[in-house]
């Protein structure tokens, strides 16, 4: 074999490379994505600052200050079961 041929058959397995590439991935996928309009309309708001028809407003829960030790309970052999408080969370 001479570099003549060795050049040609290196051209045309690049070329059928090409080829094979282009057919296997012709575009690939597209996706058609509809947008809705935007309105510029203002949503009502309810005369009772959006609670409901006539419902109370829920009370806040006072958080319960805790200590830095809390004892969750006993083990079977009697033993205080200890919980230790770290952070404020």
């Amino acid at each position: 074999m001479n570099s003549k041929n060795i050049v040609i058959g290196i051209l045309v397995l690049v070329l059928i490379g090409a080829i094979s590439y282009l057919l296997l991935n012709n575009g690939g996928d597209t996706t058609v994505v509809v947008e809705k309009p935007t309105s510029d309309e203002i949503l009502p708001v309810e005369p009772d600052e959006g609670i409901g028809d006539g419902a109370t407003p829920i009370e806040e829960v006072e958080m319960m200050e805790r200590e830095d030790e809390t004892n969750i309970g006993t083990s079977v052999n009697g033993d205080d079961i200890t919980a230790y408080h770290f952070g404020t969370g």
